[in-house]
């Protein structure tokens, strides 16, 4: 994605501190992942699922917003930054238990193939946002946003049928 451009372009950020707050972001999404069993004991998997869609989306919808209206503070960018990777990892475990349950037999063909469904789809967004970034804060908040808006709306059609 984007922010390696965002910390290092906008913020003026070296690479070693680019991945000094990059480990920021990782941390969020090993404790999410790492706590998340703990949150599915206690609300399920669906619920656990939930938590972690309204974190990303409106981690992503917060830093659009603020995007959208001034120059983002540093401190800002990396909080938000951090709440959406920790979604992150609250949605991707998740997301492939749920995946997984329904298929005993061939829960290999079945991982295999969503796995490859999550790497086509990261690689088209991150495609399509790079052919419109332009340096700016906004446009990887925009596509933050839109990515945790439709993960959110999928999630409740999905729930629907």
């Amino acid at each position: 994605m984007a922010s390696p451009f965002v910390y290092t372009g906008v913020y003026g950020l070296s690479p070693v501190a680019f991945s000094a707050y990059f480990a920021v972001n990782a941390l969020g999404f090993v404790l999410a992942a790492g706590g998340g069993g703990a949150l599915v004991e206690r609300i399920g998997a669906e619920g656990a699922l939930r938590v972690g869609l309204l974190i990303t989306a409106a981690a992503g919808l917060g830093l659009a917003g603020l995007a959208s209206l001034s120059e983002v503070p540093f401190p800002a960018v990396v909080g938000l930054l951090f709440c959406l990777t920790f979604g992150l990892g609250l949605i991707i475990p998740t997301t492939m238990v749920l995946t997984l349950e329904p298929f005993d037999a061939d829960s290999g063909l079945a991982a295999s193939l969503a796995g490859a469904a999550q790497m086509i789809v990261g690689a088209l967004v991150a495609g399509a946002s790079g052919l419109v970034f332009d340096g700016s804060v906004l446009h990887l908040a925009i596509a933050l946003a839109l990515c945790g808006a439709a993960a959110l709306i999928t999630n409740g059609f999905r729930q629907r049928a």
